[in-house]
């Protein structure tokens, strides 16, 4: 019989560690109904992301909607399974954004280095978030 795994670890947007920058993470937007403030357990972290939020995004200079595309199972859970889905974009058709790693921190925004997978290619990019539609971040363990 095999055993799940879990490495992911939730924080909500107020209370991102300082040791993040250069971490890989993944974004847990704002949805209608997410108001967590204090570190989730693992059973919460698969309740905030339940829910699969989708949230226009700056990329290259083109504003996408992505929707999140979570992963999370009874008894597992990775954070390279965790993705955002693109839904509409001119420059990545059929692409998700599988890898971002935070790069600088400040009052008002996340800025992050991505990797986008469009069909078998990678292509990196950069994008900037304001924190105001963030609800958490997920980070490795």
């Amino acid at each position: 019989m095999a055993q799940g795994g879990w490495n992911i670890q939730y924080f909500p947007i107020t209370k991102i560690p300082s040791d993040i920058i250069g971490k890989e993470v993944r974004i847990d937007f704002k949805g209608m109904t997410d108001q967590q403030e204090s570190l989730p357990t693992d059973i919460d972290i698969r309740a905030l992301t339940s829910k699969q939020d989708s949230i226009y995004i700056r990329v290259d200079n083109e504003f996408i909607l992505c929707t999140e595309s979570w992963k999370i199972y009874p008894d597992q859970g990775f954070l390279n399974e965790q993705s955002l889905k693109i839904i509409n974009s001119k420059n990545f058709p059929n692409s998700y954004i599988k890898e971002m790693y935070i790069t600088k921190v400040d009052e008002a925004k996340i800025y992050l280095d991505i990797v986008i997978h469009i069909n078998n290619e990678v292509t990196k990019s950069s994008m900037i978030i304001d924190k105001a539609i963030v609800q958490g971040i997920l980070m490795k363990l």
